[in-house]
């Protein structure tokens, strides 16, 4: 909504709200019929406001209203309204505003999530054809590459095939987004996922000289996920943690039992993400890294959100990050 249009529409609230007011304000020495009159007009700036603005907005014009229609009537002495009457009026008032503004709000905010539905499943089908496009160029690179021996300097050979590795991850996260696989929902305990991936990983970690910790929940963690999905989900997450960390740190990999979910999450002593760019983590080619295509954490979001769980970050500049993987527990 242009700003324009707001204030537009601001402008009438107020307007609404000084013509009932004065109407009701001029007639307390009239009919009495008139209150009634009145008190029905006080209900459209508080509709305009709850359908335009939302539940806050709403409720606070509601009391607004309130006020000036409790005021009107107390100053008409000729004519008394029962204090039960005038709490079941101003009730009536903050009632309608709240069933409204609440009506409204998730309204728009389903509006807002098909938009983003819709935003999101282009967005994925223009990566996929990009990921296509960038994987055969890369093939093709790579066979050039080793039919001609390599490089006519040799000494670049190394930063050249550490560049095409770079280029071959992106395009493995950005068909990680696309994809439309169909998922295998199996029962899985969490402890041996992690186990299996950590495995993988203790000697790479080794090799940085940083500690990776396994704390696994010793009731065991049943979950109803896709076992590929969650090991590539937590690969990814591996990988971040390691880039975060210097020599010496510790990342720790734990798993909880909930009631009705299950828990694993990373922990590390990375630089830390500071809490204005939390919340655009997951957001399509946002990335923290240099040269980071932003893609991964929203790929992990999406596969994540298909199996039916989800992921979540806490982080804080200079005390590390922590992500959260929660699924389904088995029962």
């Amino acid at each position: 909504m242009s700003s324009r249009k707001i204030s537009m529409k601001k402008y009438i609230l107020v307007l609404t709200i000084a013509a009932a007011s004065v109407l009701h304000f001029s007639g307390i020495h009239g009919p009495f019929s008139y209150h009634g009159l009145h008190r029905e007009l006080f209900f459209i700036p508080i509709l305009l406001a709850a359908y335009w603005f939302g539940l806050k907005p709403g409720l606070w014009t509601s009391i607004l209203v309130s006020i000036l229609f409790l005021t009107g009537m107390e100053t008409d002495s000729a004519h008394s309204m029962p204090l039960p009457v005038m709490v079941s009026q101003v009730a009536i008032f903050l009632f309608v505003a709240g069933l409204l503004g609440w009506l409204s709000d998730r309204q728009r905010r389903k509006n807002q999530e098909l938009i983003a539905a819709e935003r999101l499943s282009t967005l994925g089908k223009t990566v996929g054809v990009l990921s296509w496009e960038i994987k055969d160029n890369l093939h093709a690179l790579r066979t050039l590459f080793e039919r001609g021996g390599g490089l006519s300097l040799p000494r670049f050979n190394q930063d050249f095939n550490g560049e095409l590795d770079v280029m071959d991850n992106m395009v493995k996260s950005m068909t990680r987004y696309a994809a439309k696989d169909t998922l295998q929902i199996t029962t899985v305990d969490l402890n041996d996922a992690v186990g299996e991936i950590v495995q993988k990983y203790k000697p790479m970690f080794r090799d940085m000289n940083i500690t990776l910790e396994v704390k696994e929940d010793e009731s065991g963690c049943p979950s109803k996920v896709d076992s590929t999905a969650i090991a590539w989900v937590l690969a990814k997450l591996l990988d971040n943690a390691m880039d975060a960390s210097k020599p010496g740190d510790n990342v720790v990999v734990s798993t909880c039992r909930h009631g009705d979910h299950c828990e694993l999450r990373i922990d590390d002593q990375g630089v830390g993400i500071s809490e204005e760019n939390v919340c655009k983590l997951f957001s399509p080619f946002y990335s923290t890294k240099e040269g980071g295509s932003g893609l991964s954490l929203a790929a992990c979001k999406r596969t994540m959100r298909d199996v039916g769980g989800d992921i979540t970050a806490k982080s804080k500049h200079g005390a590390g990050s922590s992500f959260s993987i929660i699924v389904p527990r088995c029962v």
